[in-house]
């Protein structure tokens, strides 16, 4: 087993969960070299031998997929294959995550889980079923500007109370707004830190200025929307967020982002 064990580990974990949790990694690498040679070897001929394809189509109850963006083991693009073959399936990729979710973003896993539980069968309201074309640009768009982990933490904390908020700042903001192409995302994020600014959102104007990483915005870009905001919103407003900017560079600097 150890001769295969840094093979397996690396078709487990993505890349950044083994650069982040070495001693997880070491822990797991150490379980699979005290798997019995002969146990592996039959549930790996098990696997090779096993097809359910046709199985798979005559499931008649609700079946929720789930798969690791960068799960070298069981690929997503299989999993989703498999998903496709079940009748009332739904199909979900956690992003930045290998093989096992359940270790690497059991938080996420669990809100996955339990959004399935609600849904299914058939007591959910309807509009959370029916996630539009637009819903699912607006998250695809609101990924690549705030960041997985960012939109996960926001949806794991999602509760029946703000779901309607969130649905609408999802679709509205990211899927329509967002998403036009008149403007780039760079554009984009300049305008929005310097309305933020004016209107006193500092939190809002945090979150913008760390998702300036994702959309191209320059600390150049930053500081002059905040000039523009000096001279039309006033002073006072673009001062109170060029100290809360200068925070968040002080700490992506202190991190290395």
């Amino acid at each position: 087993m150890e001769g295969v064990a840094d093979a397996v580990m690396s078709r487990w974990f993505s890349a950044g969960f083994q650069e982040e949790m070495p001693a997880s990694v070491a822990g797991y690498r150490n379980l699979l070299c005290r798997t019995p040679v002969d146990g592996y070897l039959g549930t790996c001929a098990a696997i090779r031998d096993a097809d359910l394809t046709c199985s798979a189509a005559q499931i008649d109850v609700p079946v929720l997929c789930i798969a690791g963006e960068d799960d070298q083991s069981t690929p997503p693009e299989l999993v989703e294959e498999m998903a496709n073959l079940i009748p009332n399936a739904k199909f979900e990729r956690v992003r930045n995550c290998g093989h096992l979710p359940s270790i690497e973003q059991p938080e996420y896993l669990a809100h996955l889980v339990r959004q399935a539980i609600s849904r299914w069968p058939g007591n959910v309201d309807q509009r959370e079923q029916r996630q539009t074309e637009i819903y699912k640009q607006g998250m695809q768009t609101r990924r690549r500007v705030l960041g997985d982990t960012h939109v996960n933490a926001a949806e794991v904390q999602k509760n029946s109370f703000d779901a309607p908020f969130q649905e609408l700042i999802t679709e509205a903001a990211w899927g329509h707004v967002w998403s036009r192409h008149n403007w780039t995302l760079r554009e984009r994020s300049i305008v929005t830190i310097a309305l933020l600014a004016a209107l006193g959102h500092l939190d809002e104007v945090a979150m913008h200025v760390r998702a300036a990483r994702n959309t191209g915005a320059t600390r150049e870009d930053i500081s002059e929307a905040l000039l523009h905001t000096a001279i039309y919103a006033g002073v006072p407003a673009a001062n109170s967020a060029i100290k809360v900017v200068k925070n968040v560079f002080a700490q992506l600097d202190a991190s290395g982002e």
